[in-house]
């Protein structure tokens, strides 16, 4: 509140505050007690008091403040990251259904796992961990080579890998038959690389005692009891051809009909018999109408043997022999095999 007063010259003064009124009394260096100049100058020193007390409540304010907006933000930024957790976890996932329960990693198909140097016995899974290369062995037994397969809980077909210093090689194993499921390193009309790898037979006393499979099957090679691998010269017995034929005027006739599409005929023996008492004869075999051999065949006859075989003119095509001129009997009687190669 604003005074108005009259000091001790006469003149109008404005009292705004304490200090004001004391400059108009006048209170000297040290006012008497219990005067009023004395009780002035006590309460300009509790107004002061008080005032500095309200600067520093205003600075502490301030100071709580921009401590409020600092946990403001702080509370936004921890509120996204609580965001984000719930979206990988699954908002709508309810508590504890994430919850796996205790699992026992020391134990495998009831049996306690060894590690390093321990308990080596049957039916004890060992893991060892070696630090001067990169593999593992795990087995059941004092060899460290699974005894059973069911014991462990192997899958039936399994990969493991073998590491060659450079990669990692994956290797098939069925432990159903108790074995490695081996494949070649080299497909199929690629370029031949590696060494060779040795198969085996199985030894029969007689092919006609052993089972027939059916086409597209797999098969197993055959020897003989002593190792010898059984062979065919040439073809399978389900390729043979054969066939017989007569002429008597001199024209082409036909042995051995067509095969089919894609399919020629390879000739391995001819068998001319010629019952003419004096006349020989020129006799040409043909695949289709083309001569692949021409011989004389005399009273009596003649034997050919091709190795190699007598190829034929082109697939699909019948082998005909033609004598050059009419003679009473030639016969002929052809053997060989298809291919379509």
């Amino acid at each position: 509140m604003t005074i108005a007063v009259l000091d001790k010259d006469g003149n109008p003064v404005t009292i705004n505050t304490i200090d004001d009124l004391i400059t108009v009394i006048g209170t000297g260096a040290s006012p008497a007690a219990n005067t009023v100049q004395a009780r002035l100058e006590s309460l300009k020193g509790f107004v002061d008091g008080l005032e500095g007390l309200a600067t520093t409540l205003n600075t502490q304010t301030d100071t709580l403040e921009t401590l409020i907006a600092s946990t403001n933000t702080l509370l936004t930024t921890q509120n996204g990251y609580l965001d984000t957790v719930e979206t990988l976890l699954g908002a709508a996932t309810p508590a504890g259904t994430n919850n796996i329960g205790d699992v026992d990693v020391l134990t495998l198909s009831g049996q306690t796992l060894a590690f390093g140097t321990g308990a080596s016995s049957t039916n004890v899974p060992r893991v060892v961990i070696a630090s001067d290369s990169q593999t593992a062995q795990v087995g059941n037994s004092t060899s460290g080579v699974a005894s059973s397969a069911s014991a462990l809980n192997i899958p039936v077909v399994s990969y493991l890998y073998g590491y060659n210093g450079t990669t990692y090689d994956q290797l098939l194993v069925d432990v159903t038959t108790k074995g490695l499921k081996s494949a070649g390193d080299v497909a199929h009309d690629a370029a031949d690389a590696g060494a060779p790898q040795k198969v085996g037979g199985k030894a029969t006393a007689a092919l006609s005692g052993e089972t027939v499979v059916a086409a597209g099957d797999r098969t197993q090679f055959y020897g003989e009891l002593d190792g010898a691998q059984i062979t065919r010269n040439g073809c399978s017995l389900g390729d043979l051809i054969d066939g017989t034929a007569s002429n008597t005027d001199g024209t082409s006739t036909a042995v051995i009909a067509a095969a089919g599409a894609g399919i020629k005929q390879y000739l391995t023996r001819v068998s001319l018999s010629n019952t003419h008492a004096s006349t020989s004869v020129m006799v040409a075999l043909k695949s289709g109408t083309t001569t692949k051999w021409r011989v004389n065949v005399p009273p009596g006859g003649r034997e050919l043997a091709f190795d190699p075989p007598l190829k034929p003119n082109a697939a699909n095509e019948a082998w005909n022999f033609d004598p050059d001129a009419a003679v009473t009997t030639i016969e002929c009687s052809m053997n060989g095999f298809k291919s379509k190669v």
